[in-house]
């Protein structure tokens, strides 16, 4: 009851009273005396009634604060008679922390300056705290002078201790529906057409990047976020559930506010409202994962496709089964008994386990779904823990050796105010079937922060694990046979360009070894007759120089054939030009000898052989690339080599190794002179050999290009791999080479590179060879 009404009707008597005995007071009227009398009698009387029969509280203190009136409900509150309390300071009735702001409220009232209302903490006789409402004014005499207090008073104790558990409930199902997947949401379309939000959870700021507040106040930004393919179905889906009562379901794209296209789902059920309205109660939830599931089941192989393609329609309905909840709201869910009953329907009707334990693990909620799927009643599980529930000790607190995390492990984690997230968490159900199932515990705690339960929710995955598994199997198997493709493939590859390039070398080989032993023989007579014709010259010059001497005035027609010989000069330059002959004739010889040396490659067996030799021939027959060129210097070759012992190898195929890669480096000057755009740097190889120790030998090809970058560099000895031009490099190259240096000989072959400070190719290989 309302104290407003009866404090307001009791003040009115009270100055009407003062008025008549005022006006009793100045009468002199005999007549208007006993007139005035018989009103303020009838007043004094009613006012005494009301005091007396009111249901609130009322007291009336003097201006020591003694009490002058006590009226039966001020003794149903405090515990006081009339008689314990008449004449005595009203202190015992305060507690001693709310004394100093009854004192400033008994201030204010003595010196009518407030204290009208006032909310305090009491004490009743027996010791209890209870908390009162208030509702003071001042009385005062005729002159205006305060006399006392009236004051009414009401028990409020109870209504504060429903508001605050109102507020306890309100703050547990908000915390509640924070934890329920989706979005909760009331949509009413007007019968003008116009539409509000009445309620929407805090999903939606998930979902649709908005704060609730801001889809408030603009309802159309659903249909905003709707893809423009889905819109229409949206629109048509509406307007079928409006129309017909019936429940609304829809699948569908939307855009988040970040532009992130989303999957979602929504089922509501409409309700006509008496104005002629139609609100919807549902849910929205998002089903992007789902859908993602589904896109990659159609990629497995044809033989699967079939099947999954089933598997794919079950776990959709089976989705849409249990994301199916029936909600009925009736008035707004700002209420707490509607947000209960919501959050009620929501829970019972979801497909998924939603349970609450206690601190001792204690069943406090349940759903229908979890008791049913254990083979329970609600009424049976709460109360109750998993072991009382039939739950084995094994799947309670956990077995290592089977994979079983237990219950009981995340149970106290979750209480200790973890989030506990276990997407593979099996369990057997009530038909003692083993099921999968994705579940999540959350802490909930009280206003002050404790954790004071735990919540749960766990949804059955089994058929989508199932599909899981079975997927990755598929992808398993083609991986392998992909694998084995590849490495087929692979193998393929290198045999074909090993053969290829054995067939090549071969050739090259027998056609080097035909043309160094055809150039050899007439190189051979010409240097062998040179120096017989050379002495034979110096013996017709000796016989010329005697004639010149005996007759040194020769007929007329000798000294004219001599003049027009120029004899003099000949004499002076045959000596000369049979020395360049000899010269040009040993040059001829060294490159015989060196195409001799290099027709090895066709050699198939080990023999000791002189890597430096190999090496030098191998430059013998690139000469006229190191030679300088026009707009290209000249390629200095600088050679460190080693003290090395012959060398167990297949020389022929070392040639080959030797030939590519300086080859490759000349190749590098040259474009790195072509891009510096400029002749006046100094282009050169440093080939160096050592032996670091007595089992193998070391020799480094280095030269001052650009080098290799980081990303060419992994690939340098792919086959088929090339950085050249079209028609300038075949990629197989570097491979041979390290096939031959790896595979034939033992070793190992390596690039040391940084850009713009040139390459370096290391080749190591033993000094001899161990058996295959």
């Amino acid at each position: 009851m309302s104290t407003e009404s009866p404090y307001q009707e009791i003040t009115s008597l009270r100055l009407r009273v003062a008025e008549l005995e005022k006006a009793l007071f100045s009468s002199h009227s005999s007549v208007q005396q006993q007139d005035a009398l018989f009103k303020v009698g009838e007043l004094q009387h009613k006012l005494s009634f009301l005091v007396q029969s009111n249901p609130l509280g009322i007291i009336s203190w003097n201006t020591a604060f003694e009490v002058t009136d006590w009226n039966p409900s001020a003794e149903a509150i405090f515990g006081y008679s009339q008689d314990e309390v008449i004449g005595r300071h009203f202190a015992g009735l305060i507690p001693e922390m709310a004394k100093e702001a009854v004192d400033k409220v008994v201030a204010a009232l003595l010196q009518q300056k407030g204290g009208i209302r006032s909310t305090n903490e009491n004490v009743t006789k027996d010791g209890r705290i209870i908390i009162c409402e208030w509702y003071n004014t001042p009385l005062t005499d005729l002159d205006g002078k305060v006399i006392g207090v009236l004051s009414m008073v009401e028990d409020i104790t109870v209504r504060r201790e429903m508001e605050l558990a109102l507020c306890r409930s309100e703050a547990r199902y908000k915390k509640l529906v924070a934890n329920v997947p989706g979005i909760i949401y009331q949509f009413q379309l007007e019968s003008d057409g116009t539409s509000t939000l009445p309620y929407i959870s805090d999903g939606c700021r998930e979902i649709f990047g908005l704060e609730p507040a801001e889809a408030q106040q603009n309802p159309e930004f659903f249909i905003e976020a709707l893809h423009p393919d889905d819109r229409q179905s949206f629109l048509d889906t509406i307007d079928f559930s409006g129309q017909t009562l019936q429940t609304w379901n829809w699948e569908g794209r939307i855009f988040s506010r970040s532009g992130k296209m989303k999957w979602i789902q929504g089922i509501s059920r409409p309700e006509l409202q008496p104005g002629g309205a139609i609100l919807w109660d549902g849910l929205l939830i998002e089903v992007s994962d789902r859908k993602q599931v589904e896109l990659a089941l159609e990629k497995v192989n044809t033989e699967l496709e079939n099947r999954v393609e089933e598997r794919t329609a079950q776990l959709q309905q089976e989705i849409k089964e249990r994301q199916l909840v029936q909600v009925a709201l009736q008035k707004a869910v700002q209420q707490s008994k509607q947000q209960s009953y919501l959050l009620s329907m929501v829970i019972d009707n979801t497909l998924d386990w939603v349970f609450i334990k206690d601190k001792n693990y204690r069943f406090i909620l349940a759903n229908r779904t979890y008791a049913n799927a254990i083979g329970k009643t609600i009424e049976e599980i709460i109360g109750k823990d998993d072991l009382e529930l039939g739950f084995t000790e094994e799947l309670v607190f956990g077995n290592p050796n089977k994979n079983i995390r237990g219950f009981r492990a995340d149970d106290q984690a979750v209480l200790s105010g973890q989030t506990i997230r276990n997407s593979y968490d099996p369990a057997i159900i009530a038909d003692g079937t083993l099921h999968i199932f994705d579940s999540q515990k959350v802490p909930l705690r009280n206003n002050t922060g404790e954790v004071f339960a735990l919540l749960g929710v766990s949804r059955d995955i089994s058929d989508r694990q199932q599909a899981e598994n079975e997927l990755r199997q598929s992808e398993a198997q083609l991986r392998q046979q992909t694998i084995e493709l590849e490495q087929t493939l692979q193998e393929l590859q290198r045999t074909q360009a090993q053969l290829i390039q054995s067939e090549k070398m071969s050739s090259l080989g027998q056609l080097v070894a035909g043309v160094a032993h055809e150039i050899n023989n007439p190189v051979n007579f010409i240097y062998a007759n040179l120096l017989h014709a050379q002495e034979y010259n110096q013996e017709l010059l000796f016989l010329l120089n005697l004639y010149q001497t005996h007759y040194p005035n020769p007929v007329p027609e000798i000294q004219y054939q001599a003049k027009i010989i120029d004899l003099e000069f000949l004499l002076r330059d045959l000596p000369k030009l049979y020395s360049s002959m000899k010269v040009g004739a040993e040059r001829i010889r060294k490159i015989v000898t060196s195409l001799r040396t290099f027709s090895r490659l066709d050699e198939a067996d080990l023999k000791p052989a002189d890597i430096h030799e190999g090496i030098d021939s191998t430059l013998m027959i690139l000469e006229h690339r190191l030679r300088a060129k026009p707009n290209f210097p000249e390629i200095t070759v600088i050679k460190e080599y080693g003290r090395l012992p012959l060398v167990e190898c297949y020389a022929g195929q070392l040639n080959q190794v030797f030939l590519n890669i300086l080859a490759n480096a000349i190749d590098a000057l040259e474009e790195s002179v072509v891009k510096s755009k400029t002749t006046n740097n100094n282009p050169e190889i440093r080939i160096c050999t050592e032996m670091p120790d007595a089992q193998q030998i070391v020799i480094r090809i280095a030269d001052n290009g650009l080098g290799v970058s980081e990303q060419v560099r992994p690939r340098l000895f792919d086959p088929f791999y090339t950085t050249k031009a079209v028609g300038k490099g075949t990629g197989m190259g570097l491979f041979i080479c390290y096939q031959i240096i790896t595979e034939r000989h033992g070793g190992s072959l390596s690039c040391i590179s940084f850009p713009k400070k040139g390459a370096e190719f290391v080749i190591e290989i033993p000094l001899r060879q161990s058996p295959k």
